[in-house]
């Protein structure tokens, strides 16, 4: 049996959420978010004074409608999403790469309009990036890089980005890593 609580929200004072047909506008201090509904949503007060967010698994579309034993998963997948994206109004979004790996070096090049990345890697020439407006890239050290964003889906999109410059090799583990990554080593074959 499913707790009564299992897929409420608890939508904190400081943002305001609408409801727009089939979109959820989330709209915090600094940015604003919109979310494509699957499911409908239900709005309502607790002791009249705390707002909650309800996902039920009523779907809002036909093509969804018939797939009913998909239901359940849209339900869980929404609700995630949603507090996912409460989440990322609230804070910004903090991903953290280190370049593992002998002479691997980043270095942060700022020009009038725009600024770069340049990775030197290993390969023959060097790796340059563009970083989005959205977007406040860091170097505290030439092996460390610190992105910041208040979308956490455009910060982990863009650490994944960077990261597939040079995967982690799983031999020896060089290459960019995540802060607390922790990698598999295998092992190499012994003649």
């Amino acid at each position: 049996m499913i707790s009564p609580l299992k897929y409420q929200i608890k939508i904190p004072k400081s943002i305001k959420v609408i409801k727009s047909k089939n979109k959820l506008y989330i709209k915090g201090a600094k940015t604003t978010t919109v979310f494509n509904l699957k499911t409908k949503i239900l709005f309502f007060y607790n002791n009249k004074t705390e707002l909650f967010l309800k996902v039920t698994r009523i779907p809002l579309t036909n093509d969804i409608a018939s797939r009913k034993n998909k239901l359940k998963i849209f339900q869980g997948t929404t609700y995630a999403l949603i507090k996912q994206q409460l989440k990322s109004v609230l804070l910004d979004s903090v991903k953290t790469l280190t370049l593992s790996g002998i002479g691997y070096k980043v270095f942060l090049i700022r020009k009038k309009n725009f600024q770069l990345l340049c990775f030197k890697l290993g390969y023959s020439h060097n790796i340059y990036c563009k970083i989005p407006n959205t977007i406040t890239l860091k170097c505290p050290s030439v092996t460390t890089i610190s992105i910041t964003g208040s979308n956490i889906e455009k910060v982990t999109q863009f650490a994944a980005l960077l990261k597939s410059f040079k995967v982690p090799d799983s031999y020896k583990g060089k290459g960019i890593l995540y802060k607390n990554e922790l990698l598999k080593l295998k092992e190499s074959k012994k003649t």
